[in-house]
């Protein structure tokens, strides 16, 4: 048969107005439980079995289908939508994929087009629809062509993965700053990320100074590995502040912003396996504020803060305790407003339900051997399945993803923005990733709410896009003369597939029909017709004229436009790499050309006589491949006149000698006289 969501992004945003109806944190609480066990949040998940490809290569895929807040795949929709955009955003192909049990497969194959360089995949369900088409999966594939000596031209229009590539170096980076919590407030202390990149997107390491309006230099810091670093600002109201950077011999100033007069900072930090969530203010408090905790939706921890003489309140949570992943700190004023946010993510090290894989693979020129070696803290109790993909490791090194299930689910489905290479964070369990992870969750977090453009959420239980169980063929029936005016009619399906399958409905007064859901793994042949509905009394079935016109639903996709991806713009990462690709590629085809003549047989000349089928033949044809019971007394040809216009294959049988129809659709049986 021919579909990334943010949960974070909805729930957060519609509780705001929820808030503003009842402003207890008890009542957050239930709505986010409403929001999960009504609206049902989904996520996809595509694995492909490489990331770097020839171009005529066949992609071969597997799509996950989760809930997404639990991870698990228990879901409501059955139809998975995929589809493969060129590097231009041209669409190449789209599939509907059927979910069984939450996964099922497909292949793409790519176009044999040496000058497409990247290829990007799209997944998402008909429900997932009723957000922002960024929560929609996406991934990026590098179509690398090793006849090509010189690579990838970077010259080229290459837009996808949402980038040009400049060849300037004479224009002002781009600085980009992040207060913690989503507002600076003067005179409270402020930690402030920032990420600091070329206009060709390349990541700028380096190190920048903070100055007043007089000169001053307050303080410097440096920018890290992709380019985030962070600075720390208590804002005098008499000043202003800028950050200046030095960079090729030239020097820019940035402005900073001068930050709310009065106002709220949330800090969160995670020390020794504590999360420490700490609030200040710096005006007057009748009321107090109160604290949400979540993750992607799921409930955590509430309560009302009490602030000290400094004005500051300190929660403090147990790291091991939290869920792994995105976790949502979000700070409501006494009227239900929300006023900061800040989303850090928590790294279990240790969690007794992990389950560790060491696969040893042993190749010979025959065959491969895989040892798969399982090691988990308890014992194994259940059947798991395990999907593998097998390829280069050397060729992955091309790669532009290098990202996997864990880290899009935990991390990059849960962040507005493409995070370049998110597994880089978790090879290793150092300090230095765990703070510039942390940095991330500041460039790419906070920022993603707009609580203006929510609306309260038990207003979408009439969403847009409901689930979708299966295929659905829908539209609406009008008279001849006005088409855009629905008319109230009878319908009936005809769909063969294998038997045929008949079912008839009648259309509301708008002319509105639907039918399904229908389940297929392959294509079908399906026919709708329609008549008025006659008036006379105990007529049933399409009796009335046909002065109908039927109008099917069109399906209707989202807009594409790439992901930004950072694309190296020497135009590969490792020389040494593209060289063993290349290679490997060559002896391929080597080998192809050498065997060929063993793959080859000759045969003696031989003559292929045929005539031209005549109708008889092709009717005769039809009868022995068909006739399990013998020789036909009737045959009937669909061609005739006398058979034209039936509405199903029972009408027909009515005309049969000795076979009886009973019934009327779509509850019809046909029996042959004296057979029973």
């Amino acid at each position: 048969m021919n579909l990334r969501i943010l949960v974070v992004f909805f729930f957060l945003s519609c509780t705001s107005v929820l808030v503003s109806q009842s402003y207890s944190p008890q009542a957050i609480a239930d709505d986010l439980e409403y929001y999960n066990s009504v609206l049902k949040p989904e996520k996809v998940y595509v694995h492909t079995d490489k990331d770097v490809y020839t171009p005529g290569d066949t992609v071969w895929f597997k799509v996950y289908l989760l809930d997404a807040v639990e991870h698990r795949p228990v879901c409501y929709s059955s139809l998975v939508y995929v589809e493969l955009f060129d590097q231009f955003d041209e669409l190449i192909s789209r599939k509907k994929i059927y979910k069984q049990a939450g996964t099922d497969s497909g292949e793409f194959a790519l176009l044999n087009d040496p000058e497409l360089s990247y290829y990007t995949i799209r997944a998402y369900t008909s429900h997932m629809r009723n957000w922002d088409p960024d929560l929609f999966f996406t991934k990026s594939l590098r179509v690398w062509n090793p006849l090509q000596e010189t690579g990838i031209d970077n010259d080229a229009d290459v837009r996808t993965p949402k980038a040009r590539l400049s060849k300037r170096s004479d224009q002002k980076p781009e600085l980009r700053m992040f207060p913690e919590g989503g507002n600076s407030v003067k005179g409270l202390n402020s930690r402030i990320a920032v990420e600091l990149k070329s206009k060709s997107g390349e990541p700028i390491n380096t190190t920048l100074q903070l100055v007043d309006n007089s000169g001053k230099v307050i303080s410097s810091f440096k920018t890290y590995d992709r380019g985030i670093g962070v600075f720390n600002l208590t804002a005098n109201s008499d000043k202003k502040y800028n950050l200046l950077l030095e960079h090729e011999g030239k020097s820019y100033s940035y402005d900073i912003d001068e930050g709310l007069d009065n106002g709220y900072v949330l800090s969160v930090n995670e020390r020794k396996g504590k999360l420490m969530i700490e609030t200040s203010h710096n005006f007057s408090l009748k009321k107090f504020p109160f604290l949400i905790i979540h993750s992607r939706g799921k409930f955590i921890w509430s309560g009302e803060l009490s602030f000290d003489e400094n004005n500051k309140s300190l929660i403090v949570l147990d790291s091991e305790e939290l869920p792994e992943g995105v976790i949502t700190v979000s700070l409501f004023s006494e009227m239900g407003e929300p006023i900061a946010e800040r989303l850090c993510f928590i790294r279990r090290t240790s969690d007794p339900d992990k389950i560790k894989l060491g696969v040893e693979s042993t190749v010979s020129a025959k065959d491969m051997t895989l040892n798969l070696d399982i090691e988990s803290s308890t014992e194994l109790r259940n059947t798991y399945d395990c999907v593998l993909s097998i390829y280069n490791a050397e060729d992955e090194k091309l790669s532009i993803n290098e990202h996997n299930i864990y880290t899009y689910l935990l991390l990059n489905s849960d962040l507005r923005g493409f995070i370049q290479d998110p597994w880089y964070f978790f090879e290793e369990d150092s300090y230095q990733k765990r703070f510039l992870l942390d940095l991330t969750m500041m460039v790419h977090g906070w920022s993603r709410f707009n609580w203006n453009e929510i609306s309260d959420p038990k207003e979408l239980e009439s969403m847009r896009y409901p689930y979708e169980e299966g295929i659905m063929i829908s539209g609406y029936t009008s008279g001849v003369f006005n088409l855009n005016k629905g008319k109230e009619t009878r319908v009936l399906l005809n769909i063969m597939d294998g038997d045929l399958y008949e079912e008839e409905k009648q259309t509301n007064e708008y002319g509105d029909f639907s039918f399904g859901p229908f389940t297929s793994f392959d294509t079908l042949d399906a026919f709708v017709q329609a008549r008025k509905i006659n008036t006379r009394k105990n007529q049933e079935g399409l009796d009335g004229n046909r002065n109908v016109v039927v109008h099917l639903d069109e399906e209707s996709f989202p807009y594409f436009l790439a992901p930004y991806i950072e694309i190296d713009s020497a135009g590969s990462k490792d020389e040494d790499v593209e060289e063993a690709f290349v290679s490997e590629f060559r002896d391929m085809k080597y080998e192809h050309v050498v065997y060929e003549d063993m793959m080859t047989v000759e045969l003696d000349e031989f003559v292929v006589s045929a005539k031209k089928m005549t109708r008889n033949d092709s009717l005769n044809e039809m009868r022995r491949r068909f006739g399990g019971y013998g020789s036909y007394s009737e045959r009937v040809i669909f061609e005739n006149e006398d058979v034209l216009g039936v509405r199903s294959v029972f009408d027909v049988l009515r005309r049969v000698a000795g076979i009886r129809v009973e019934g009327s659709p779509p509850s019809q049986t046909a029996t042959i006289r004296g057979v029973g």
